[in-house]
Parts: C-alpha cells; sequence; structure tokens
C-alpha cells in the first residue's frame, strides 16, 4: 500500500479550473518531485495533498486514511510543510520559531522537554543558524528564514515533508547545504519526501520520480529520465534545452541557449 495516494483530484477557482482529474501514488521514503511551468497547478496541488486546501473535489489519502479525517494535530505528527514564502517576517527569535516545531507532540501547557531542547539545537546546528537563534526573525534575509522554516519542519518529527520551492531566495552554496540535509534526512529517518522545484537540474539530481504538471493536468509521470525529456521539454516549456548528463550523478541536466 502506498504511503500517500491522490485519487482523481480536481479543483477550481471562481469557476477557474486549477487542476484538472490528478491521481497518482507516493511510496514510504520516495522522493518525489513536482514540477511545471508557472501557474500550473504545483503549490495548489501541494496544498491539497497537505489537507490545508479544501473543498476540492477527488480524495487524499494518508496511510489509508482520508486527509480530511484526520484531527489537526495528528496530521501535523504526520506531515510538516515548508512553504514558498518561508517563516514570516515576525518578533519571535529564532529559537522561538523553530521550537514551535514541537507543538504537535506536547501537551496542553507542556514546557519542552530534554528531547526537544536536543531535537531544536540539533536542527539549528545542522541548518548552520545556531549563532543567530536569539536573533528576532524579522531581522533575517528571505533566504535566513528559509533555513528557519527548515530547522522548524525537522524538529516536527514528521513522516512526510512538503517542499514548496525550498531553494527560493538562497545562494547556490545554502541550496546545496539544504538539499544534501534533506537527503541526509530522508536516509537516516526513512522520510518520504514531496518537493515542488523550479529548477530542473536540482529536480534530477534530487529525486527518485518526477510528475510534470501542465495546465492544472498531468503531463508525464516517471523516472528522472522519463520525464527530463528533451521533446516533452520543449513542449511544455515552449523552449529548446540542451541535455546533458551529469558527470557524477549521470541524470539528465539542462543547458539554456540564450540568443
Amino acid at each position: 500500500m502506498s504511503l500517500l495516494e491522490v485519487k482523481h483530484l480536481s479543483f477550481a477557482y471562481d469557476k477557474k479550473p486549477i487542476l484538472s482529474d490528478i491521481s497518482f501514488q507516493i511510496s514510504q521514503g520516495e522522493s518525489f518531485g513536482i514540477i511545471g511551468p508557472n501557474g500550473s497547478g504545483k503549490t495548489t496541488l501541494i496544498g491539497a495533498m497537505s489537507g490545508f486546501l479544501t473543498h476540492v473535489e477527488g480524495e487524499v489519502l494518508l496511510q489509508g486514511k482520508a486527509i480530511a479525517k484526520y484531527r489537526k494535530k495528528e496530521l501535523a505528527r504526520l506531515i510538516a510543510v515548508v512553504e514558498q514564502v518561508g517563516t514570516p517576517s515576525i518578533s519571535f527569535t529564532v529559537e522561538e520559531v523553530v521550537a514551535m516545531g514541537r507543538y504537535p507532540w506536547l501537551k496542553s501547557f507542556e514546557q519542552t522537554s530534554e528531547k526537544d531542547i536536543k531535537l531544536i539545537h540539533e536542527a539549528l546546528t545542522t541548518l548552520d543558524i545556531w549563532e543567530k537563534r536569539y536573533q528576532p526573525v524579522n531581522t533575517l534575509s528571505g533566504g535566513e528564514r528559509q533555513l528557519v522554516s527548515l530547522a522548524r519542519a525537522m524538529v516536527q518529527e514528521p513522516k512526510v515533508l512538503i517542499l514548496d520551492e525550498p531553494t527560493t531566495y538562497l545562494d547556490i552554496g545554502h541550496q546545496i547545504m539544504v538539499m544534501q540535509h534533506v537527503r541526509k534526512w530522508q536516509r537516516d529517518k526513512g522520510l518520504t519526501v514531496i518537493m515542488v522545484l523550479h529548477d530542473l537540474n536540482l529536480a534530477a539530481q534530487n529525486c527518485d520520480r518526477l510528475l510534470l504538471l501542465n495546465h492544472g493536468k498531468i503531463q508525464t509521470l516517471g523516472t528522472v529520465a522519463e520525464v527530463i525529456d528533451e521533446k516533452i521539454l520543449e513542449d511544455v516549456y515552449q523552449t529548446k534545452p540542451i541535455m546533458i548528463e551529469h558527470p557524477v550523478k549521470k541524470v539528465p541536466q539542462i543547458l539554456l541557449l540564450s540568443l
């Protein structure tokens, strides 16, 4: 049985179709990438998959149970979401925001335990933001707030991590760092990772399978080699990519020619 299953999912906003009859399954421990042009429905899809978006047609099943039937705190123990905008610019400190990730595991008015404190320390250290732990989040850059969001998700100890453009605002060094930590976290914890990515090269290097959306429909779904295909990408993105093979990872990579 799949860990997460999307069955005939459709959604419209003001009578305008955003998603049309989307169906697929994701296995436990898989790294699943969702790609597609702007406006293809990627963020809407993960909103439905995470339980944030309601009033959709079709069904999303998590561990065989309709996601709409989970209690909020119960669902938060299973799914963590890092949104595209990262942590909002608020006056809480970095450490306070990351500690919020422990909420699903705490009883009412319960104080953080030694385990909670250890998890928070590990997340802040791993993502190289320990020295900023007392700094208000509203004084951080967009990229730093993105790291805070990821740290909060890490301490949440989910079974499924959903990332909406996790490398937004990050320089190339931090992009690679985040991807490496997500992959290590996935291997160590048996985590299932679902990522929306615009960077097709990062998607090819870090995902087991890819779903390509176009105009709210599934254009293709399969392995990296099946989806990162010159003809498919040319049709969907209306540009002619130059395809090469990554010299180390042996996956397709894309070069763009600006005329």
